[in-house]
């Protein structure tokens, strides 16, 4: 089976984020989100969801009061859900959703499974997904319709061009 989905993993730092922004740059009607780190005095202290619409979520701190918890950050589920919820309800015409990223984080709700479930059927979805962790994250690596890369400093710098041989079968740099 032709994979449908293309997913970005690594380390974290290596460069996943930007290798999906510089993709999409290419993508005519991609929609979606990105993940942006929150620092303060050079330090992470939260994070935060933009959407292709340009709208600003905050949806994990180190210093918020919730009961969902991944690693050393707490989760408020209802500004993921919507956050989530603008984009994946308003895409419009998208031709391409693309998410950063798929893992326990995100996993903390139903409705984001749900979401991107639904989405794994109906569109052609380009993200950086976790390597292991939540059952959900396991299910989608065992699709035969799912691809993987990994993300290194050797490879992320063509990482865009990767991405779009294997989603549109054009190249759009040159191989360096």
């Amino acid at each position: 089976m032709k994979a449908k989905h293309f997913f970005l993993t690594g380390l974290p730092f290596v460069g996943k984020t930007t290798a999906l922004l510089r993709s999409l740059q290419l993508l005519d009607r991609a929609e979606g989100f990105v993940t942006q780190a929150v620092e303060l005095n050079g330090k992470r202290i939260g994070l935060n969801i933009i959407n292709s619409h340009q709208q600003i979520f905050k949806f994990a701190s180190l210093n918020l009061n919730s009961a969902h918890r991944s690693g050393k950050y707490s989760v408020d589920i209802a500004a993921l859900n919507t956050a989530i919820g603008e984009v994946f309800d308003n895409r419009g015409k998208a031709k391409y959703i693309y998410i950063d990223e798929i893992g326990t984080l995100f996993c903390q709700s139903p409705f984001f499974i749900d979401k991107v479930s639904s989405l794994l059927e109906s569109h052609t979805l380009i993200g950086v997904i976790a390597k292991k962790g939540h059952s959900f994250v396991q299910e989608i690596h065992r699709r035969p319709d799912c691809c993987f890369t990994e993300v290194t400093a050797d490879n992320r710098d063509d990482m865009p061009n990767t991405i779009m041989k294997k989603i549109t079968g054009n190249e759009y740099f040159e191989e360096s």
